[in-house]
């Protein structure tokens, strides 16, 4: 179900489609292909067709792109969660990454995919 869904969802950035849930890849410690499948995601549909955002990174102010990547989402500012799960709602394609899924926002978990990423390399 989790490869259908990523699939499904990079088919849809390539097209210029909307994608309905953010995707949270998760997985405990490093080395289990997080950063690894958001590199190449990101080859994939074109570096200039995407933003690479710190959580602390105000991404409303940007000019609006396919793809918005956030890299340790748990992280991402209270304040600002309501707007993320407004322009998840409207249709931004956003790929985030956390090493601790339980510290993540709830009201960002609502508007999520999450696929754990299990394996260790």
């Amino acid at each position: 179900e989790d490869i259908s869904y990523l699939r499904t969802f990079v088919d849809n950035l390539k097209n210029n489609l909307p994608n309905d849930k953010m995707i949270i890849l998760s997985g405990k410690n490093g080395r289990n292909g997080k950063t690894t499948l958001i590199k190449e995601i990101i080859q994939y549909i074109g570096e200039n067709n995407c933003y690479d955002c710190a959580p602390d990174n105000n991404v409303f102010s940007l000019p609006i792109k396919p793809l918005v990547v956030f890299n340790g989402i748990e992280s991402y500012h209270k304040k600002q969660v309501p707007l993320l799960k407004n322009i998840i709602t409207y249709k931004q394609s956003i790929i985030a990454d956390t090493n601790r899924i339980e510290n993540v926002n709830p009201i960002l978990l609502e508007v999520s995919k999450v696929i754990n990423m299990f394996h260790e390399f």
